[in-house]
C-alpha cells in the first residue's frame, strides 16, 4: 500500500511498538529497512495511517503526553484505552463524523502530520572504500532484532557504502510459527544460504511451500511476493542484498501459494532459485550467476586441494574488480588463518608496499567474514582442522568437512536497484 499522509509516532523500541500497535488491530504496510527498521508503517481499516519512526538519542520525546482516538464502527464494542510502549494513550470511541484526532499534551510537541518518503539508505553508494580488507567477528552478542522477530548480525561493517548488507539471521527454537506476512523486497539482489536448520517457504508462482535445509541457497528476484511460514532446529540463515537499505512492503491481496504456477517466469532480469545442497563437492557451485542473469556469484568451499577449487593453505582468492567479495566462515572446527595483500596488475604482490599495504596473519572463526577490495588477494596461510573423530557429529550436512567457506562475488554496477536507479 502506498502511504502519502500519515502521523508519525517517535519510538525508542521501534520493533517493540510495532507489535503492540499490530495487537490492537492497526495491519502492518512496509518496514525500512528489515535488519534495523527505522521506519513502520501501518494502517487501521485503510483511515488511519501511522508511520513509527525510531527515535535516536536526543531525539525529544513526541509521542509522551500524546492521545490517539480510534474511531469504531457503529455497533463494535468499546474496548479499553492502552497505552503503547513509545508513550502515546489510545482510546477508541464509536465512529462519528471525524474518524480520527490527536490531542497533545500541553507539556509537549503534538504528534506531527507528514508525508512519509520512504527513506534513503545513508550515503551515496558512491565512496571511495579504503584499500584494506574490513572484518567483522561473528559473536553471539552482535545479534539485534530485526523485522518480524528475527535476529539480525551485520557481515560487513561499512556496508561498502550502502552498495550491499550481508547479515546471519537467526530464529530460534525446535520449531516456531513466524509472524511473517505476504511481502516483498526492492532489491537489485538478494539471496539467502542456510546455514544450519531449516525453514518451511513459500513464493509467488513456485508452487506448494518448501524446506530449505542447511547447505540449499535461495535467491529471491527483485520484488517477487513470499512468505516464511516456519522454522525448525534453530535456523540461521546468511543474507545477502543490494543495495544495504531497502524497502520491504506488505503485499496484502495475494495469498501463497498462487493458484499458477510459472517456475520460468523471469523478474527484472532473475530468475528464482532454490539450490539444494551438495555435500561431497570441495568447491560447490550455488546457481546464483545463472539465476541472476550474471549480477553476482556465491560459491561454497570446503576443504580441498587447490586443483580441486577446495579450500587449502596457499589457496589465493583475488577481487578483480567486482563491487563485492565476501567471505563468511559458515563453520570452522579447527584454526584458519588469512592475509590481505594488494596486488599490482601482473598479479603479484607489490613488494615496496607489501607491509604497510598487507594485513597481518587473521585467524578466523565460525561467524567471521571478510571483504576483500579491488585490486587485493585474500591468501590462506594455514589451515587445519580436528580429526574426524573429533569433529560435532554430522558435519556439513553428513558429509564430515570441518569447514565450509560462502564465497559471494558481485560485478560492477550489481549493486543499483532497479526501482531506485541513480
Amino acid at each position: 500500500m502506498a502511504l502519502h499522509s500519515c502521523v508519525v509516532i517517535r519510538c525508542p523500541d521501534i520493533v517493540a511498538s510495532q507489535n503492540f500497535y499490530e495487537e490492537i488491530g492497526l495491519e502492518l504496510c512496509s518496514v525500512f529497512p528489515a535488519d534495523a527498521p527505522r521506519e513502520v508503517s501501518l494502517t487501521f481499516e485503510g483511515r488511519l495511517n501511522i508511520l513509527l519512526c525510531k527515535q535516536e538519542t536526543g531525539d525529544v520525546e513526541h509521542a509522551k503526553g500524546a492521545e490517539l482516538r480510534i474511531a469504531l464502527e457503529e455497533g463494535t464494542p468499546l474496548r479499553a484505552s492502552v497505552q503503547a510502549p513509545e508513550g502515546t494513550r489510545i482510546s477508541f470511541f464509536e465512529k462519528r463524523a471525524t474518524s480520527l484526532q490527536v490531542v497533545p499534551s500541553d507539556l509537549v510537541p503534538s504528534l506531527s502530520l507528514a508525508v512519509s518518503s520512504g527513506g534513503t539508505a545513508e550515503g551515496d553508494g558512491n565512496s571511495k572504500r579504503s584499500p584494506s580488507a574490513t572484518t567483522e567477528s561473528g559473536g553471539d552478542e552482535r545479534f539485534h532484532a530485526g523485522r518480524a522477530g528475527m535476529l539480525y548480525s551485520d557481515l560487513i561493517p561499512d556496508r561498502q557504502g550502502g552498495r550491499f548488507v550481508a547479515s546471519r539471521i537467526r530464529i530460534p527454537g525446535p520449531k516456531v510459527t513466524v509472524p511473517d506476512k505476504v511481502h516483498f523486497h526492492d532489491v537489485r539482489l538478494q539471496f539467502l544460504y542456510c546455514v544450519r536448520g531449516s525453514a518451511l517457504l513459500v513464493y509467488e508462482d513456485q508452487g506448494e511451500p518448501f524446506v530449505m535445509q542447511r547447505g540449499d541457497l535461495v535467491l529471491q528476484p527483485p520484488q517477487i511476493r513470499h512468505r516464511v511460514l516456519e522454522t525448525y532446529d534453530d535456523l540461521e540463515v546468511i543474507e545477502v542484498s543490494s543495495p544495504a537499505e531497502h524497502m520491504t512492503t506488505i503485499d496484502r491481496e495475494m495469498k501463497l501459494p498462487t493458484a499458477a504456477v510459472n517456475t520460468q517466469r523471469v523478474y527484472n532480469g532473475q530468475k528464482f532459485l532454490w539450490h539444494r545442497a551438495v555435500p561431497s563437492e570441495p568447491c560447490e557451485d550455488l546457481g546464483v550467476h545463472a539465476a541472476s542473469g550474471g549480477i553476482a556469484s556465491a560459491r561454497l568451499l570446503r576443504q580441498g586441494s587447490v586443483e580441486s577449487g577446495g579450500l587449502c593453505a596457499g589457496l589465493r582468492v583475488r577481487n578483480e574488480g567486482e563491487d563485492l567479495l565476501l567471505w563468511v566462515v559458515v563453520d570452522l572446527e579447527g584454526s584458519l588463518t588469512v592475509r590481505v595483500e594488494e596486488e599490482n596488475r601482473e598479479g603479484e604482490v607489490t613488494k615496496k608496499q607489501k607491509a604497510e599495504r598487507t594485513t597481518g596473519a587473521m585467524s578466523l572463526s565460525s561467524g567471521d567474514s571478510v571483504c576483500v577490495p579491488p585490486g587485493y588477494c585474500l591468501a590462506v596461510e594455514t589451515l587445519k582442522l580436528k580429526a574426524p573423530q573429533d569433529r560435532v557429529e554430522g558435519g556439513d550436512g553428513g558429509s564430515g568437512s570441518a569447514v565450509r567457506i560462502l564465497e559471494v562475488r558481485v560485478e560492477p554496477g550489481g549493486s543499483l536497484c532497479p526501482c531506485h536507479p541513480p
